[in-house]
């Protein structure tokens, strides 16, 4: 298992990115950098290479499954942990995002 210090983090929200990035770096001594669309995501993943990511689900044009499915594509992402981030926590909406891994 590796070392969890890099977190990228993806939500259309600045509110949030500012919020998460704030608590995980001051209380959590991670580094961290952020996106604010899915697609923008990947290539800062692809480049940055983080320990994690934490993406929302619900985003513009491409949303956090579309965008986890995506990322899922690329050797070098297909096995970095991934988080969502969402206020959606009906049991069906839980089970579909485990179902997609």
């Amino acid at each position: 298992m590796r070392e969890l210090k890099n977190i990228l983090c993806i939500d259309d929200e600045q509110d949030i990115l500012q919020i998460v990035g704030l608590c995980l770096e001051t209380m959590g001594g991670y580094q961290i950098q952020t996106c604010s669309n899915g697609q923008d995501g990947i290539a800062k993943a692809l480049e940055w290479k983080p320990d994690m990511i934490m993406i929302d689900v619900m985003m513009p044009d491409m949303d956090g499954p579309s965008t986890f499915k995506r990322m899922r594509e690329h050797e070098a992402l297909s096995d970095t942990p991934v988080v969502f981030m969402t206020a959606r926590v009906q049991r069906n909406e839980i089970n579909e995002y485990i179902d997609i891994g």
